[in-house]
């Protein structure tokens, strides 16, 4: 049995509205941090000041002591002090910003073999605006299935086939190529996402890992 799955445009606000609101926190948290970066400027700047002016307490008799003791204090306080706020700054774009969701003009049919989900990409790169995007899994080469309840994010990881075309009626084919390794990600803002998970996982025979924590917050 053939079956299509229609986004639903309220669900599609809801889950946006949702990733809108964690973009936002990104945007709250750059004043931490602007500040994170200036102390650790301010904290190189004292430490540069004080081998400076105190060059008998690190035995400084030239000009080439002054710049080795000084390269030395900055490579250590990068390690020490950089390195952890650029972690933190790393940790905290993963967890707060957020790609946008759209896919315009989607189809997403499950057939008996595979999954079709077709749609224009996000405009960026070597697509332009009226390229059109189609992924073709078979059910047989899925290798794994994981459900973030509360992203409502459905992944489906196996060999996809993609065609990209030059326009919506898919009459010329831009490129084609086999990815052995991706993963296809689809928000449940379908009118039947319930189903449409049930459905590719009873076809695939593939059990759907469930991750409910919410590493974002």
């Amino acid at each position: 049995m053939i079956k299509e799955y229609i986004p639903d445009p309220k669900k599609v606000e809801e889950i946006y509205h949702g990733r809108r609101k964690k973009r936002e926190k990104w945007k709250q948290r750059k004043p931490v941090r602007i500040a994170l970066y200036l102390i650790f400027v301010l904290v190189v700047l004292l430490s540069v000041l004080f081998a400076y002016f105190n060059r008998d307490v690190f035995n400084i008799r030239s000009h080439d002591d002054l710049i080795g003791v000084i390269a030395l204090m900055v490579i250590v306080e990068s390690f020490f002090i950089g390195l952890p706020i650029i972690i933190y700054c790393m940790m905290s774009s993963t967890k707060t910003k957020v790609p946008p969701i759209y896919k315009n003009h989607e189809t997403l049919i499950l057939y008996e073999d595979r999954i079709m989900n077709g749609f224009e990409p996000v405009k960026e790169g070597d697509y332009s605006k009226e390229m059109y995007m189609v992924n073709e899994i078979k059910y047989s080469d899925i290798k794994r299935l994981e459900y973030y309840e509360y992203r409502e994010l459905f992944t489906v990881c196996g060999r996809v086939e993609q065609t990209v075309y030059d326009s919506r009626d898919k009459k010329n084919v831009y490129s084609k190529k086999t990815i052995e390794r991706e993963s296809l990600d689809f928000y449940l803002y379908y009118k039947n996402s319930d189903d449409f998970m049930k459905t590719v996982k009873e076809r695939s025979g593939v059990m759907i890992e469930v991750f409910d924590r919410n590493i974002w917050d």
